[in-house]
């Protein structure tokens, strides 16, 4: 006999129920470990109770059922299957009368997609074990529950609340996950109006994702209309070390909202894309002198000169991302020595470059540094002309030099001798 660890049936919409509860009777209980029936369709949807039954014994670990309009769900139908852990139910039309009964050995639970307004009361349920919670893109239009029903989880590590409409996120929303490592908060809508002082209070949090949020805005008049509290938000959290602040609003010339980034001094990533940022913040990110990738891409950025105003303390640094931005120009003092000697990668690909002489120090470090230049073969000047074929002699900025110099001191002679000519002739005029 044939000995499967996965069977994946998805997209058989011309299967019925009763044919996947009759093949399962034929599988092996020893070896078949995985499950997938996505995309199946079946509506409606007849009695479930049985359709696993031929899998009882076996060490199926996990079942996909998305994307198959299932309505209702009752967790009894995996009740003979104890060494289920990973349960995909997501993009169905569950409600909140779903049933989790039955299902105490879960770790990993996707909702994602489904018509469920209110956190369910995993407590309730007894799944103690859980690690991972998926709820993004469902109807939740609070989280007030989410303390309370998540009360017993000490094991969760993993939570997903995107793409769902809130007005705020509560205090010690997930304080009782005393194991929590990554938080994902993406896409909220504009319903959101606050985030309370404590509501990301979690000192096992290492990874917090709140990007896209229709640009909340991390502002000074914010502060004053309480929609955030820059002495407390990140003070309860101060292990984090990946940060993804994307898509939204960032006053970094505001000295609160600069200090708000203080407590992270653990802090190893940061991403600060579509921030429409003009300029580098200067005196901002030795605050993480543990940082080893940053991605500030997809702004406005300008040159600028003084890299020691922006990149001090950084010792550490691997990876620069700058793609997508309007700098023309690298110089010997945009990128200081402490950032050249750790730097990996750098990224500045469409990035219209000006290419004058001014340009060739990069030109040059371009060609010999241990740096990876991503893509550079497609770094253009202004002209289209791609930067690696810009290739100046030395001999010949030194004559555009002196060319310019003696253009700049004949205008100056002639303006000099315009002005004392009309100076002395002034009784005449």
């Amino acid at each position: 006999m044939i000995q499967y660890v996965r069977l994946d049936i998805s997209r058989n919409n011309g299967t019925s129920l009763e044919d996947v509860r009759d093949s399962l009777y034929n599988l092996s209980k020893s070896s078949i470990q995985e499950l997938g029936l996505n995309h199946m369709l079946w509506i409606p949807l007849n009695n479930m109770f049985d359709i696993f039954d031929g899998l009882n014994g076996s060490k199926m670990k996990r079942i996909e059922l998305s994307h198959s309009y299932l309505y209702p769900f009752n967790g009894t139908w995996f009740g003979n299957l104890p060494s289920l852990q990973q349960l995909d139910i997501s993009w169905n039309s569950i409600t909140d009368d779903l049933q989790l009964s039955g299902l105490s050995n879960l770790t990993w639970l996707n909702l994602i997609g489904n018509y469920v307004n209110y956190v369910p009361n995993f407590c309730e349920y007894k799944l103690y074990k859980m690690k991972t919670i998926l709820l993004s893109n469902t109807k939740l239009g609070t989280l007030k529950h989410f303390k309370n029903h998540t009360r017993c989880l000490n094991k969760v590590e993993t939570v997903f609340l995107n793409g769902i409409s809130i007005p705020s996120i509560p205090n010690n929303a997930f304080s009782n996950f005393p194991s929590l490592k990554e938080l994902q908060l993406m896409k909220l809508s504009t319903q959101l109006k606050k985030i309370n002082p404590l509501a990301f209070n979690s000192s096992s949090l290492r990874k917090l994702s709140f990007s896209k949020c229709e640009g909340f805005p991390f502002l000074r008049w914010s502060i004053f209309q309480g929609k955030f509290d820059p002495a407390n938000i990140f003070k309860y959290c101060p292990n984090i070390e990946y940060l993804d602040l994307s898509h939204n609003a960032i006053e970094f010339t505001a000295e609160k909202i600069r200090n708000m980034f203080t407590p992270l001094k653990k802090l190893k990533e940061i991403w600060l894309q579509f921030l429409n940022l003009a300029t580098m913040p200067e005196d901002f990110f030795y605050r993480f002198p543990d940082l080893q990738e940053m991605h500030i891409d997809h702004n406005i950025l300008l040159p600028w000169k003084d890299g020691n105003s922006i990149f001090h303390g950084l010792t550490n640094l691997k990876e620069l991302h700058l793609q997508n931005n309007n700098i023309g120009m690298i110089n010997p003092t945009s990128l200081p020595a402490n950032v050249t000697k750790s730097l990996r990668v750098l990224d500045l690909t469409n990035n219209q470059f000006i290419c004058t002489c001014d340009l060739m120090w990069f030109r040059n470090w371009m060609k010999n540094t241990h740096v990876e230049i991503t893509e550079n073969k497609k770094y253009r000047c202004d002209d289209s002309m791609r930067l690696i074929d810009y290739n100046p002699t030395e001999t010949e900025c030194k004559n555009i030099i002196l060319i310019s110099t003696a253009v700049i001191g004949s205008s100056f002679s002639v303006f000099l001798f315009t002005t004392i000519l009309v100076y002395c002739c002034r009784w005449s005029i």
